[in-house]
């Protein structure tokens, strides 16, 4: 779909001619007056796996929005930041990241050494979530075991009961399913 608007905006070389010495390439491109047209971009047909056509306004939602030209840089590095909404009911955000990170991602840093990614948005609100619960985990771990220290006057007490916790546990889970008991 990329390849394709931007085939249209910018241009793609239809042919190459030779006068004499000279290389006269043919480039085929939108008129400057149909860029501009959100109703055009809009209409722009989307070419499926299958060759059917789509209109653009099917799978994207067109916004216009005047902005000023300029190198978008993140800690000195040049920087492309795309967004999107995902509509949860056909994909969610993870699978599609997932995805991008299995199929594209090798490929453009074959074709573009030295590029990163760096994926925010809802991967990193999940990203830090898993961080935060991680230590809040281990916060609560800390905090028990100083209770159960007060409480036995001991370091090897609390340490055996926190212990037995998760191996009943495993015991529980093993002895349902030995058993059959759901």
């Amino acid at each position: 779909m990329l390849v394709n608007l931007e085939q249209r905006f910018f241009g793609q070389t239809a042919d190459e001619i030779q006068v004499g010495v000279e290389n006269i390439k043919i480039e085929v491109k939108l008129n400057k007056q149909d860029i501009g047209d959100i109703q055009q971009l809009a209409n722009f047909p989307i070419f499926l796996a299958d060759g059917s056509q789509i209109p653009l306004a099917s799978v994207a939602t067109l916004d216009f929005q005047r902005n000023y030209v300029r190198i978008q840089r993140v800690d000195g590095l040049r920087t492309v930041s795309v967004f999107g909404d995902v509509d949860a009911s056909r994909a969610s955000s993870t699978d599609i990241i997932g995805q991008f990170r299995a199929e594209e991602v090798s490929k453009l840093q074959q074709e573009y050494p030295g590029l990163r990614f760096d994926f925010e948005g809802e991967t990193k609100d999940s990203a830090e979530t898993g961080a935060s619960m991680a230590k809040g985990f281990l916060l609560g771990l800390f905090g028990v075991f100083t209770i159960l220290s007060y409480q036995f006057r001991s370091y090897l007490e609390p340490f055996v009961v926190m212990l037995a916790i998760p191996l009943a546990f495993i015991g529980v889970v093993w002895g349902h399913l030995l058993l059959g008991t759901q």
